[in-house]
């Protein structure tokens, strides 16, 4: 008897900071993020969108198949 179960989408959810954040310049910031998913996963990318819309995307986690993620902070050049 084969089952087939529907994969569920990651949650994500930054902790720090809580809200929008605004700089006046390139500089480093502490970021705390929670991921849960069902299966696992690989990576987590902080996104980062200037002034411009212009997109930014940094590596801030990357983890081993079959490590289940926890709070992280992570510090980002932005």
């Amino acid at each position: 008897d084969v089952r087939v179960i529907a994969d569920e989408a990651p949650r994500v959810s930054l902790i720090d900071p809580a809200d929008d954040l605004v700089l006046d310049g390139p500089e480093e910031v502490a970021v705390t993020w929670m991921v849960i998913d069902d299966v696992g996963v690989a990576s987590v990318d902080l996104v980062v969108r200037d002034p411009r819309g212009e997109e930014r995307r940094r590596r801030v986690a990357s983890f081993d198949p079959g490590e289940q993620p926890r709070d992280q902070t992570s510090s980002a050049p932005l």
